[in-house]
């Protein structure tokens, strides 16, 4: 009973986090924009990332009747951000208050939800030139990487490439499913199961994983488009998937684990696990955004 008590505290305690902190994303992949630049002048480049609609996650565009909109740019970045303001884009993107400085080895990144239709908005501080990419470019998974060589620029505009993800996903898949089992045997332990429990959750976790990543990274090209305009569905589009991993993984749970007909227990675990592990992405997205 004491073990129940404590997993209970435990979830409370997390799901205060729920509310005290933005959220970004569960265990499942999330949305980010990496783009590397080749052939960089020597002084200092910032990027951003104009957008087809004025909000995006937690970014905006500055409303000049709603003072309270403009954000208070990165060190430095003041007189890119003036220019930003006053950029005039041919097809009426916006700019919502998002930049980064980058290098030949440093590429840009914008992680979690960044625009799924932009353009590429180059600012040269020094010589206050700016250039832009020569086409709207859209993400095609969850992680979209791009490659712009302005040595190519010309009249003022700079072609882009695609780059592959690939090798980015798997990496940060592997990632979330140690973390997804560590916290989910964590929650084994704190109720007291056995050794053969436990490999049982492993494996369980491991195909689970698998299939809510594939079908998250599968199902991006149809269904990101139709939730991208429609607000708050956005958000709550993976939180079906999420509900379906819960209720797979309790069935699987009630079948594998049962002690003495016992069914409750399982169910149980598999509901304050995957919850747990749930809150505790949300909380490390904030930390680890190369991986959620």
């Amino acid at each position: 009973m004491k073990r129940y008590v404590h997993a209970s505290f435990i979830l409370i305690v997390l799901s205060s986090l729920l509310f005290a902190l933005p959220v970004y994303a569960d265990m499942s992949p999330s949305h980010r924009v990496k783009i590397s630049f080749s052939n960089l002048p020597e002084s200092e480049v910032i990027v951003t990332l104009l957008s087809e609609r004025s909000s995006t996650g937690a970014f905006s565009a500055y409303d000049v009747n709603r003072e309270f909109t403009k954000s208070t740019p990165p060190i430095g970045h003041e007189k890119a951000w003036a220019y930003f303001y006053s950029y005039q884009d041919t097809d009426g993107y916006y700019f919502i208050q998002f930049s980064r400085s980058v290098t030949e080895g440093k590429a840009f990144e914008w992680n979690h939800y960044p625009p799924f239709r932009f353009k590429i908005l180059v600012y040269l501080p020094d010589s206050g030139v700016s250039l832009v990419s020569d086409s709207i470019q859209e993400r095609y998974s969850f992680s979209s990487i791009f490659r712009v060589d302005l040595s190519r620029a010309e009249h003022g505009k700079f072609p882009v490439a695609k780059g592959s993800a690939l090798p980015l996903e798997v990496l940060a898949f592997l990632l979330r499913l140690i973390l997804t089992i560590t916290v989910e045997i964590g929650v084994a332990i704190l109720l007291g199961f056995n050794k053969k429990s436990k490999n049982i959750i492993v494996v369980v976790n491991i195909v689970t994983q698998i299939m809510l990543n594939i079908y998250a990274i599968a199902s991006f090209p149809l269904t990101y488009p139709l939730i991208y305009g429609i607000g708050i569905l956005g958000v709550l589009s993976y939180g079906y998937m999420e509900l379906a991993i819960i209720v797979l993984e309790s069935i699987a749970y009630a079948i594998l684990l049962e002690e003495n007909g016992n069914r409750a227990k399982p169910i149980t675990y598999g509901v304050i696990a995957n919850l747990s592990s749930w809150l505790i992405g949300i909380f490390l997205a904030g930390v680890l955004p190369i991986v959620f």
